[in-house]
């Protein structure tokens, strides 16, 4: 199906147009896929991350607990609100006290702040080569426009739209305002610590 779909945007194109299409087509099944892979190494930083913070209050099967919270970070704000509520239920249940609970929303906190200005400009933002100024822009504008749908879509979207502006000869400064510092032949974070772990 996919090859298919392929197939019948580059008969939209004038044959003059189609290698350009090809290009963008190609490079943008590259962007997706990287985007997964940061998105992946973003949801591991933050299992390390709540583990540690739910290990210290003293939270049982913490592990459980940050590993469900961050698998639900994939749904902003409702994903994240959801994991931290059962965690502080839970907590309740198993006769945690007012300072666990203070304890987990802190932890919450620091995590979400981590993740909004640090991890998702940084490692998903690098992964689609777009800036961590314009990824933060990105999220902030797909949330006002779309809310929660908007700011999952927000970073493939602008990696998407970076691919288009580099192929159209008007648009390449707009490609260039939005990306980041790409040096050619550099691998990602993701290949950098698949290459550190290998070693």
């Amino acid at each position: 199906m996919r090859g298919r779909l392929k197939g019948f945007v580059i008969r939209l194109v004038p044959v003059k147009d189609r290698e350009n299409a090809m290009n963008v087509l190609d490079d943008t099944q590259k962007v997706t896929v990287k985007y997964l892979s940061g998105l992946f190494l973003m949801i591991v930083c933050l299992w390390v991350m709540y583990g540690i913070g739910f290990s210290l209050l003293g939270v049982e099967n913490a592990i459980f607990f940050a590993i469900l919270c961050g698998l639900l970070e994939i749904v902003p704000f409702i994903g994240n609100l959801t994991g931290t509520a059962l965690t502080i239920a839970m907590s309740l249940v198993q006769g945690g006290d007012m300072n666990m609970v203070l304890g987990i929303l802190v932890v919450y906190g620091l995590v979400q702040f981590i993740q909004t200005y640090l991890l998702e400009p940084l490692i998903v933002g690098a992964e689609v080569s777009i800036n961590p100024l314009f990824t933060i822009v990105g999220l902030v504008a797909g949330e006002m426009i779309w809310g929660i749908p908007g700011m999952i879509l927000a970073i493939p979207l602008l990696g998407i739209t970076k691919i288009v502006f580099e192929h159209v000869e008007p648009l390449k400064p707009f490609a260039y305002l939005i990306g980041s510092e790409e040096k050619k032949g550099e691998p990602g974070i993701f290949q950098k610590l698949k290459g550190f772990f290998k070693n």
